[in-house]
């Protein structure tokens, strides 16, 4: 199963299409034994993040900055040359392996919490904040 632009125009493929519904996008996701993403390019890989934030492992090109979500760290596999071999390779790997995919998939969850949720965020943003600006406030008030 595929979704995204232009997914019904690849054969072999059950395409959903453009889904523009952020409801059904996590039910989808979760749907799946893993996620492929075969982009050339890729700034920040922002569905590979929304996979793993659903549990699903990813099986991604080595692009952007994915490498920063997957991390090779047991929460997907990166893939460094853009060979569909590779891909098959690492698809029949997790589809034979329901331990490894699963292990993949729950650190994937994790990972995504920990690293990317809101509150990750803030208190990164927090962090920032304090550094930056509370030691001007610290000697701007003789402390």
């Amino acid at each position: 199963v595929g979704f995204g632009h232009k997914s019904e125009h690849i054969s072999g493929l059950t395409a959903l299409g453009h889904i523009d519904d952020e409801r059904l996008m996590p039910v989808i996701y979760s749907a799946a034994d893993v996620f492929l993403s075969c982009a050339a390019e890729e700034s920040f890989g922002q569905t590979v993040l929304e996979a793993s934030a659903c549990g699903t492992p990813a099986i991604a090109l080595q692009v952007g900055g994915i490498p920063d979500i997957i991390k090779n760290s047991g929460m997907g596999i990166l893939i460094d040359q853009p060979q569909p071999e590779l891909f098959i390779r690492e698809i029949l790997m997790l589809a034979t392996d329901p331990a490894r995919r699963d292990a993949l998939g729950a650190e994937a969850h994790h990972s995504a919490r920990e690293h990317f949720s809101l509150e990750a965020q803030r208190a990164r943003w927090q962090q920032y904040w304090d550094r930056r600006f509370g030691e001007r406030q610290q000697s701007a008030h003789g402390l």
